[in-house]
């Protein structure tokens, strides 16, 4: 659902701007102001597994956050200046990883008061420089950002901090097929093998099926 937002002439110049709200928090004001904005939302629908013929009943899966994608053009051919070092190195710090965030930051895109701040991450940088100074310096490039669309992250030891925890809240095992239900019972925490049994819907504990078998949640 993609939208295009199209600029219109207008008396005083506002200038859009990225912006790190975290860590270093480095802001870069654009050279010229995009000619459109993309944004695109995805709508996470799947068939349903029971439906059948040409229009499946469709079941919501999971929220998806939106993406934003714009092309920005940065020249300093006038000035005889580096775009690298003025802006495109700013840009950079948006998409690498901070030393005090262990990830890259949390970012801001801005244009005026009436288009709604657009609040991710940096997820794809591409740039292509254009024009160089005689001795090779570039001095014009075009910089295509893809940002999506996110209000707090995780670094990859918060992730698994919280994989953890969220582990630690059921207990569980895989079973192979046979195994007695006292002995899965034990392994996941049970005090008595009837309890797993109807926690985990086998019907016939004498005979219990092959797999993940689930116990108490743990406070």
């Amino acid at each position: 659902m993609p939208v295009n937002y199209m600029p219109g002439d207008t008396t005083a110049l506002v200038k859009a701007e990225l912006a790190a709200t975290e860590g270093s928090k480095t802001k870069v004001s654009v050279y010229f102001n995009p000619k459109e904005i993309t944004i695109d939302k995805p709508i996470q629908w799947q068939a349903h597994k029971g439906s059948e013929g040409d229009h499946p009943t469709l079941e919501f899966t999971t929220g998806t956050g939106k993406s934003l994608t714009v092309e920005l053009m940065f020249d300093m051919f006038e000035d005889k200046g580096d775009v690298y070092a003025t802006y495109v190195s700013q840009l950079e710090k948006l998409a690498l990883i901070d030393d005090s965030l262990k990830r890259p930051p949390l970012c801001t895109f801005t244009w005026g008061s009436n288009m709604p701040v657009f609040k991710g991450v940096v997820a794809d940088m591409n740039v292509k420089y254009t024009l160089f100074l005689p001795d090779g310096t570039p001095c014009r490039c075009t910089v295509n950002l893809k940002m999506t669309q996110s209000d707090s992250l995780l670094n990859k030891k918060e992730a698994e901090a919280a994989n953890k925890a969220a582990a630690s809240q059921q207990s569980g095992t895989t079973a192979p097929a046979g195994q007695r239900m006292d002995t899965t019972a034990n392994q996941v925490g049970d005090s008595s093998p009837r309890d797993t049994a109807t926690r985990n819907n086998v019907d016939d504990p004498a005979n219990p099926p092959a797999g993940n078998y689930q116990g108490p949640p743990r406070h």
